[in-house]
Parts: C-alpha cells; sequence; structure tokens
C-alpha cells in the first residue's frame, strides 16, 4: 500500500479484513487507482456495515459503490449507509444487507449514473424485492 492512502474494510463484526490502497489523484500509467490485498474477496464484504448496522431500524439503508461515496454521505449525517466496492451486489453482500433489514426497512441503492452504475442499480432492483417470502 506504500504510496496510497489505506482505506480499512471492517467485516459486520467490526473486525479489519483488509486495507484498499488508493492512489491519490490519477495514477500513473497502467497504475490501478485501487488495489486490494491477494486474496481478499471484496465481493464478500460491505464497507461500513459494521457502522450502519448500529444505526436506527427506522433509517433508510443507504447503498452506494465506493468507499468515498459512503465517506462523503457519513460526513453529511447519512450515517446508515454501506458501500459495494465496485458497481454490481454479489449474493454474499445481498445475503448481509437482508440480514440487516426486513420487508419493513427502505433501502436506497444510490450508484453511479456511468455504464455500470446503471447496470448494477437494474440488477439489484430486479432482485431485491424477491429477496423476502
Amino acid at each position: 500500500m506504500a504510496g496510497r492512502i489505506a482505506i480499512p474494510i471492517h467485516n459486520e463484526d467490526g473486525n479489519v479484513v483488509a486495507y484498499a490502497g488508493r492512489w491519490p489523484g490519477e495514477p500513473p500509467g497502467d497504475t490501478p487507482k485501487y488495489k486490494l490485498p491477494p486474496g481478499f474477496r471484496k465481493s464478500l464484504e460491505l464497507f461500513n456495515i459494521d457502522r450502519a448496522v448500529k444505526e436506527p431500524g427506522d433509517e433508510p439503508l443507504v447503498i452506494v459503490e465506493g468507499f468515498f461515496d459512503c465517506m462523503k454521505l457519513h460526513q453529511y449525517g447519512c450515517r446508515k449507509v454501506v458501500a459495494l466496492m465496485g458497481s454490481t451486489m454479489s449474493a454474499a453482500q445481498e445475503e448481509l444487507i437482508r440480514k440487516h433489514t426486513d420487508s419493513r426497512s427502505q433501502v436506497i441503492v444510490m450508484l453511479d449514473e456511468d455504464e455500470a452504475g446503471q447496470a448494477g442499480r437494474r440488477t439489484s432492483l430486479f432482485v431485491w424485492p424477491s429477496s423476502y417470502s
């Protein structure tokens, strides 16, 4: 993570499971903007889930794509927010969300307006309502 901004990723119990490294500014050449540790599967976690689950149950859960989207909303007072760490929701992430919500919960999906975000939003919206019986 040398030369990068280190972002700790916690599981739902609050344990650090990884650090994401963000290159400050535009990365040079073919250097990736984000770096995750080898073997870490971001599809199994939700960034900020450990804090979001402590918020009141009547507050809506907001789902965003990235770390900084999540941090910005948190700074503005929207504390029940999690990030997918990408534009698609995995089955494991959906299960984490279902574990901490019920059929009365409000869930707001706020993905980017780029092509990947639009596709991720459509997929999430078609899968989400059928998650509860």
